[in-house]
């Protein structure tokens, strides 16, 4: 994907279709490639000259996240696919801005194996 400034042409790529907060201040990529496509979760700022990347988290293991909504301006609702006890599992999780800034809460990531 990429966004393009209709005022001056430059280019932002981002790794999934951009899923804006209520307030239009910032935006989240998700992506649940398996093959192929980054995948992970992207938050972005909305700044007047360019997008600016403010946080980015890549799982270290099977992790497949998935958008859910928006809940207000500080709250991100996901669904990860991960195994738990070598079971495949859909589970909730959530990207959340709090006093040491954005974090993601939910279950461990992890292998089959």
């Amino acid at each position: 994907y990429r966004l393009v400034d209709t005022g001056n042409g430059r280019q932002t790529t981002i790794a999934a279709e951009p899923q804006f907060s209520p307030d239009q201040k910032h935006f989240v990529t998700v992506s649940a490639a398996e093959a192929y496509d980054p995948v992970g979760i992207e938050l972005w700022s909305v700044n007047p000259d360019a997008p600016l990347r403010i946080w980015k988290h890549v799982p270290s293991q099977f992790a497949l996240y998935h958008f859910v909504a928006w809940r207000g301006d500080a709250d991100v609702e996901l669904i990860v696919e991960t195994y738990v006890d070598h079971e495949l599992k859909r589970l909730p999780a959530h990207l959340v801005l709090g006093d040491n800034g954005w974090q993601l809460q939910g279950p461990v990531e992890a292998s089959q194996y």
